[in-house]
């Protein structure tokens, strides 16, 4: 490569790599008060905490729905890679236990996700925000359940309805109830579900 064009092309790639690197402070420090403070933070609260100016929020994200978005796609990628799912079933030969290993899993991220949906679900969300948010967590939940009891209800797929009445009975709404309102222990919680799907999948 001719040398010049070396050089004129690296400030650019810097700021492109500066520019992510803000981004990705910007969701953290973002995610980090939702943690602290269990609400949504304001753009000058979390330039304060980034380091960095309220005008250069703006700069990395139009508007804070888009914000919001961001995070929460990194926050599912992050979440992914701290509770991977557990192996899928090789034989449908012991539904019990793999309904346990699957119930710890979900129990696990709802457990470790219970700031950010609180403060996802205050009133003050754009509504279309999160119902794009909630759409995104539906369809990863419904394709998750649709592999893992596939060697159980091959047929699960296809069936529209109790693939949906499975998921809203697994919903992270579904956790809050038997853990806020029903007040459950996890373990509790855990339990019901266990016995729930047990009944509900047992041929």
């Amino acid at each position: 490569m001719d040398e010049n064009k070396k050089c004129s092309a690296e400030p650019k790639d810097g700021r492109k790599t500066r520019k992510e690197a803000n981004k990705q402070k910007v969701i953290k420090n973002f995610l980090q008060l939702i943690e602290k403070n269990k609400s949504l933070p304001t753009a000058q609260k979390i330039a304060q905490e980034a380091g960095l100016s309220r005008r250069s929020i703006f700069r990395y994200f139009p508007n804070l729905d888009e914000l919001i978005e961001e995070a929460y796609s990194y926050a599912l990628k992050e979440i992914r890679e701290r509770f991977p799912p557990p192996k899928k079933p090789d034989s449908a030969n012991d539904l019990y236990n793999d309904i346990i290993k699957y119930v710890n899993h979900l129990s696990s991220i709802y457990e470790y996700t219970d700031s950010i949906r609180d403060a996802l679900s205050e009133k003050g969300m754009p509504p279309e925000v999160r119902k794009r948010i909630n759409r995104m967590r539906s369809q990863t939940l419904r394709e998750e359940l649709i592999g893992y009891f596939a060697v159980y209800l091959p047929e699960l797929e296809e069936d529209t309805s109790f693939i949906f009445a499975l998921e809203s009975s697994l919903s992270p709404e579904a956790w809050d109830y038997l853990r806020k309102m029903g007040g459950l222990s996890k373990e509790e919680a855990q339990k019901a579900w266990v016995e729930m799907l047990a009944r509900l999948l047992k041929k």
